[in-house]
């Protein structure tokens, strides 16, 4: 059993923040791959509480990034992707008008009706609203004071999106 006020070197703490941290970065790695929480927390061999913790975290630093843009830069974030799917499926065009092949007329076709999807996804602000809302609600504490006396969201400019 350990002594709760015994001194930890701070060298031990730097190196567990470290430890986590390059944890956490794999993690949201093996996430956008399309791992699941369970998946992962076999991979790393910890609990399935261990990794909520963690994506916990993670959602409160991606909440903390995208409120700390600066106005204007999300938009030009999503104006990016905009321009870069258009050329995508300009490129596209030119392969299908370039090739005689039947099926790969047939495939470039998907992958430009895939590339037309991910623009209407970009496009559509109503998408971005509702998952910057379900992560506000997912790390939202609710036993925390500010949240039982006020019971109010952060205003958000939408008119800004």
């Amino acid at each position: 059993m350990s002594n709760t006020n015994e001194i930890i070197p701070i060298q031990q703490i730097d190196e567990q923040h470290i430890k986590i941290e390059k944890r956490r970065k794999e993690i949201w790695n093996l996430f956008l791959q399309g791992f699941t929480q369970e998946q992962i927390a076999e991979k790393f061999k910890v609990s399935i509480k261990t990794i909520s913790r963690d994506f916990k975290e993670l959602k409160k630093e991606s909440v903390q990034w995208m409120e700390a843009l600066p106005k204007g830069e999300i938009q030009t974030y999503y104006r990016s992707i905009f321009e870069t799917l258009e050329r995508i499926i300009q490129e596209l065009w030119k392969m299908y008008d370039d090739t005689e092949d039947n099926k790969l007329k047939i495939t470039i076709l998907n992958s430009i009706a895939q590339k037309r999807k991910h623009l209407v996804d970009v496009m559509n602000p109503k998408i971005m609203l509702e998952l910057r809302a379900k992560i506000y609600d997912e790390i939202r504490d609710p036993y925390s004071y500010e949240d039982a006396m006020y019971r109010q969201r952060p205003k958000i400019d939408y008119g800004a999106l």
